[in-house]
């Protein structure tokens, strides 16, 4: 149990490295999904021929059309007679949890008030002692080519790679603009997120 309280704080305080205001979660409403689009598409084969990695990402936001197809691909109920899933699971223990990040927040700390109360205010006083996002400051990435990140979320802004200097110089360098204002951004926060701090 603590291991998963663990596992959940963690993953809230990395998620909010790039949505802060989970803090503010409450304000969410649910988000009522279409019934998924099960016909037209490519063909299986084409779709994983085609496939590959991208390190792309667009500020376009998803339809609600597309959100409820990739979910109910990820973890959908495709057999409605025995409620069985989309992907399978060990043993049928149905343990995968899936949340959604958008602009307004994080919806898992919404789901966690619902479901399990006390839980949920746990997680959100380990999230305010924590001080919220911690990129650039307890967190970092290094990539596969040796590029460090503030953040795993963070692909596309790069602070210095360790083949051309140590990640000690290069986490500690405040003269980067994007680290110096994440190592003291106290200073830099406004409106609900400054009140928090």
């Amino acid at each position: 149990m603590r291991k998963r309280l663990f596992i959940i704080a963690v993953l809230l305080l990395t998620i909010m490295l790039m949505y802060p205001a989970i803090l503010f979660a409450q304000d969410l409403k649910p988000i009522k999904l279409l019934d998924p689009q099960l016909d037209g598409g490519r063909p299986l084969m084409q779709v994983l021929k085609d496939r590959k990695s991208s390190r792309e990402y667009s500020s376009e936001k998803l339809s609600l059309q597309i959100l409820s197809n990739l979910l109910w691909a990820a973890w959908g109920i495709n057999r409605s007679d025995s409620g069985l899933r989309t992907a399978p699971s060990a043993s049928n223990m149905q343990e995968i949890d899936i949340y959604v990040a958008t602009a307004d927040g994080v919806y898992l700390y919404l789901k966690l008030r619902e479901q399990d109360p006390e839980r949920s205010s746990t997680i959100l006083d380990l999230l305010k002692i924590n001080g919220g996002n911690n990129s650039g400051i307890k967190i970092g990435a290094v990539d596969n080519l040796g590029n460090v990140h503030p953040d795993q979320f963070w692909w596309h802004y790069s602070l210095g790679n360790v083949g051309q200097r140590k990640f000690a110089d290069i986490w500690t360098d405040t003269s980067e603009p994007l680290l110096q204002g994440l190592k003291d951004r106290r200073r830099l926060l406004k409106g609900r997120c400054a009140q928090c701090q």
